[in-house]
């Protein structure tokens, strides 16, 4: 059985026991089905003669062709006592974030199953959106076009357990057992673990907290490798027409086989604006910065990661579930960490400026 008949087979049958569980209880939850893609387009003026983009970015990842950055299309149930979820993704993004993993897992977005242990308490299990940072997989749905430095290099997704509490109106906690960061094959005995505090005090501001610790690299069980991060962002509706999100990013890692026992350490920022212009327009704008002196996270070359970007945008919304977007990015490094052609030889550099246009339709 290929690849594509295994994951119809898998589609058909979270459907079917969706479809059983809901005719139980048909009067008080309802299945909903829902998908949406997103089509760019991106010029990188370094020209690179791979066509591909930096190699840390994990979206929008291909220079001068018109692809798809995400397809996906899902089901969803809930009802009083259980919940699940099933969304299968194609697209650039899954391509280069799930390269690692099983074939039969590697177009496969979310795929988990819940039940309730009290009121506004859920234990789920599966396959989730990661818990950390507040930009995600799914382009029509994050403040800019393109993910910030911090957001690509952070996990999009995770698998393991989640136990969530809705304390109150302005609390949610959560507590996750993982199966490491950013896997859903876990390639050991080893496990991490993730909480995740959310305060909203009213409908203009989100202040979030969210961390990782354990194994961080996949690592065999004979290899001892541990890691922490922390994830801070703050989400504040000036007014109707600003909106303003500031996130920061502070992690470490210890891998034994690098020949250290010290924790490396990286961190990042990303200060991000939108304004709405008129009912169809908004401006966008991005300030951001990753430090990575060890190459933890960011490893292409042998020298440290310093990169700060700059990027500004607007988007325009003809409609409510669809979006043109528009971005120029301007990234600049401590190091000559960037492909770029030059009369026909293939050089490094330390700066880069692409455009980026994209139509994104969610349904």
């Amino acid at each position: 059985m290929n690849t594509l008949k295994k994951i119809f087979v898998l589609f058909l049958f979270a459907f079917t026991q969706t479809y059983v569980v809901a005719q139980i209880d048909s009067t008080k939850a309802k299945i909903e089905f829902f998908g949406g893609v997103d089509i760019y387009y991106t010029y990188d003026f370094n020209e690179p003669s791979s066509k591909i983009r930096p190699g840390f970015f994990y979206s929008h990842t291909r220079h001068n062709g018109i692809n798809v950055n995400t397809a996906n299309i899902g089901a969803k149930y809930e009802n009083n006592i259980v919940r699940g979820n099933f969304t299968l993704i194609a697209g650039d993004y899954s391509v280069s974030n799930y390269a690692v993993e099983e074939q039969l897992f590697q177009n496969i977005f979310e795929a988990n199953a819940g039940i309730k242990l009290a009121e506004d308490l859920w234990l789920d299990a599966g396959i989730f959106g990661s818990h950390i940072g507040l930009e995600g997989a799914i382009g029509p749905e994050n403040p800019t076009l393109t993910r910030s430095l911090i957001a690509h290099n952070s996990p999009f997704f995770e698998s393991g357990v989640k136990l969530s509490y809705q304390l109150n109106d302005e609390w949610f906690l959560s507590l996750l057992v993982l199966n490491g960061w950013q896997n859903i094959r876990d390639n050991n005995d080893n496990k991490g673990i993730g909480t995740q505090v959310t305060y909203t005090p009213n409908n203009r501001l989100t202040i979030n907290s969210s961390t990782y610790f354990g194994e961080g690299n996949n690592a065999p069980s004979s290899i001892e490798s541990n890691r922490y991060f922390h994830n801070l962002y703050v989400l504040w509706q000036a007014n109707e027409k600003l909106y303003t999100a500031f996130a920061f990013d502070f992690g470490g890692d210890k891998l034994v086989s690098r020949g250290t026992d010290d924790y490396l350490n990286w961190w990042g920022t990303a200060v991000i604006l939108n304004y709405e212009l008129s009912e169809l327009w908004k401006a966008t704008a991005r300030l951001e910065h990753f430090n990575d002196p060890d190459r933890v996270i960011i490893n292409i070359a042998p020298q440290a990661h310093r990169v700060t970007g700059v990027s500004l945008g607007a988007d325009y919304s003809p409609v409510k579930n669809a979006i043109i977007r528009f971005e120029g990015k301007w990234l600049t490094a401590s190091e000559d960490i960037f492909e770029r052609e030059n009369d026909s030889v293939t050089e490094a550099s330390q700066s880069n400026f692409a455009i980026t246009t994209s139509l994104g339709i969610n349904f």
